[in-house]
């Protein structure tokens, strides 16, 4: 069970932040602006921010790190042996990724080509799979609601 006082739901450098903690950034927000009575423009980009952070939280789905992560160290057991991860494997999976695929920039032999295909794709998949589900903050960020 997660503690309701966490900020964050995912372990590591970053993570998921609970809906606790938004719903704690968004409410204390509103008030200063409307304690204020702050009607500026920066107020109103902070307001259609604030609407946008709080429709994604909660049309948000379940956190899927453990199970990125789950597939990452598949990926990266599956290189056992393999000569590039040599100092960066065991550890911390996406640190590991991280540096395996940075020590492969300039190489053309064998491992670093195994590396490459096992990580590169997962990890971009990844990507755009966290890119869809938060696209609907760009807009807000942009100043733009949607369905407004």
């Amino acid at each position: 069970m997660t503690d309701p006082d966490r900020l964050s739901d995912s372990p590591g450098v970053t993570g998921r932040l609970t809906d606790r903690a938004i719903l704690s950034c968004v409410s204390s927000t509103l008030r200063e602006f409307v304690l204020r009575g702050d009607d500026s423009t920066h107020a109103r980009a902070t307001l259609v921010q604030l609407t946008g952070l709080v429709d994604y939280a909660a049309r948000r789905e379940p956190d899927s790190t453990a199970a990125r992560t789950a597939e990452l160290v598949q990926a990266l057991e599956g290189l056992a042996g393999n000569e590039v991860l040599t100092g960066v494997w065991p550890g911390e999976p996406h640190l590991a990724a991280a540096d395996a695929l940075a020590a492969c920039v300039g190489r053309t032999d064998a491992d670093a080509d195994a590396v490459r295909l096992a990580l590169r794709a997962l990890l971009v998949r990844h990507l755009d799979d966290e890119l869809t589900a938060t696209a609907p903050l760009l807009d807000a960020f942009r100043g733009r609601l949607r369905d407004a």
